[in-house]
């Protein structure tokens, strides 16, 4: 994970995503340059990045329905392989919604579970996938939109070998106000900071 000496560790969620979508409604492509860079970053201070991946943007092979593989996804699994040192694959979900609500593993505009069933079909599924590709299933896991079930989706997370979940130890979406405990299952990574977004307007091509 991170070395000693740094007081933070960084964790890049929406891995594979083809796009981002900026505050004025646009949407901008998300190029290899952009792993290229987190790699660099990584090497200028010899640590380990993870980037967190939803497996429907690298299901080439088609092995789900959900797939909707990334254009250039066969070259940036090389790229992955080849800096295995600078960057750690990570996991973010299948689909990262469910039914086109907020949140894979619970719907937080709606303030509903989804099924245990769906959520362990989701990690199978996604375990199909990493297989395909040739990886093991993430020791590392992000929630998408940061919900998740406790006692449920962590536990499911563990019966395929990871071994951190990483999310806000409390959230509040659209009034309502979430909060989840140390997990009985794995390790709970508390997130401080939901960090800088891509569109966030201190960065510039300098930084």
């Amino acid at each position: 994970m991170v070395r000693p000496e740094y007081p933070f560790f960084i964790v890049i969620d929406d891995g594979a995503f083809p796009f981002v979508n900026r505050p004025d409604g646009t949407r901008v492509s998300v190029p290899l340059d952009t792993y290229i860079a987190i790699r660099d970053l990584a090497k200028e201070f010899d640590t380990r990045i993870p980037v967190c991946f939803t497996m429907k943007y690298l299901d080439v092979h088609k092995v789900t329905n959900e797939a909707e593989p990334l254009e250039y996804a066969k070259e940036l699994f090389d790229f992955l392989n080849d800096n295995s040192k600078y960057i750690e694959i990570g996991y973010h979900g299948l689909t990262h919604s469910f039914e086109g609500h907020v949140g894979e593993f619970f719907c937080l505009d709606t303030n509903t579970k989804v099924p245990e069933e769906i959520q362990a079909e989701h990690f199978r599924k996604s375990a199909e996938i990493f297989k395909s590709i040739g990886w093991s299933f993430p020791e590392l896991f992000v929630p998408p939109s940061h919900g998740w079930e406790q006692g449920v989706t962590d536990r499911i997370a563990a019966n395929f070998g990871t071994r951190y979940i990483v999310s806000k130890g409390a959230i509040s979406y659209k009034g309502i106000n979430y909060k989840w405990n140390d997990s009985e299952h794995i390790g709970f990574c508390r997130r401080e900071d939901i960090g800088i977004y891509s569109y966030d307007i201190r960065l510039n091509q300098n930084h």
